[in-house]
């Protein structure tokens, strides 16, 4: 996971930097239930909460509003939008306003045994929620708790499919998250694992 600091700006903290030393894998669903709830479910279930609320100088790379273009453009043909924040409420209140924004925050795990958790707001509405763990050695345990921790995020989020991906920064157009999903070898993607999903 991870967002650049261009100059002098700052963004969210790199999550793969809080509590390992070691490479981290990503793992990532896609809701389209992009609702206060749903938020705070993951915040309770994953995030300290008290040491994600202050965010000090913190601005966020924001996705253009009415930017229709290809996302990797950004940074380069087009500038980001930046958007200072002081709270974790006022990124939620972002992330819930209308129309929506698109950008990825990184949050302090309340488990440190984690690399650091992610929550995105994509621009064609959907919520994309997030855990970094270390990637696993040639442990079978190791790799079966990964799978474990996606399936648990999957069925917090009552949907049917996740990602393990390899360093890979969330996406925020829900169209690339569906195009990991159907052509994981073209990306960082190492494995899909699909479910039925809770109703």
């Amino acid at each position: 996971m991870g967002a650049g600091s261009p100059g002098d700006r700052s963004c969210a903290k790199e999550p793969t930097t809080l509590f390992s030393d070691g490479p981290c894998l990503d793992i990532y669903v896609s809701s389209p239930r992009r609702s206060r709830d749903v938020i705070e479910h993951f915040l309770h279930a994953y995030v300290d909460v008290s040491a994600s609320d202050d965010r000090g100088d913190e601005e966020l790379m924001m996705v253009p509003v009415g930017y229709g273009g290809p996302l990797r453009a950004l940074g380069r043909a087009v500038e980001w939008d930046w958007q200072p924040v002081g709270r974790l409420s006022e990124i939620i209140d972002l992330g819930l306003a209308q129309p929506p924004r698109a950008f990825a925050v990184y949050l302090e795990p309340n488990d440190r045994s984690l690399c650091g958790t992610v929550l995105a707001f994509t621009r064609d509405g959907r919520l994309i929620l997030g855990l970094s763990v270390p990637e696993p050695t040639e442990s079978r345990e190791e790799r079966e708790r990964t799978e474990s921790l996606l399936l648990e995020l999957m069925a917090h989020a009552r949907v049917g499919v996740g990602v393990i991906a390899v360093a890979t920064p969330p996406p925020l157009d829900g169209s690339e998250f569906e195009e990991w999903v159907r052509n994981p070898d073209r990306y960082l993607v190492l494995r899909v694992i699909t479910r039925n999903p809770e109703p």
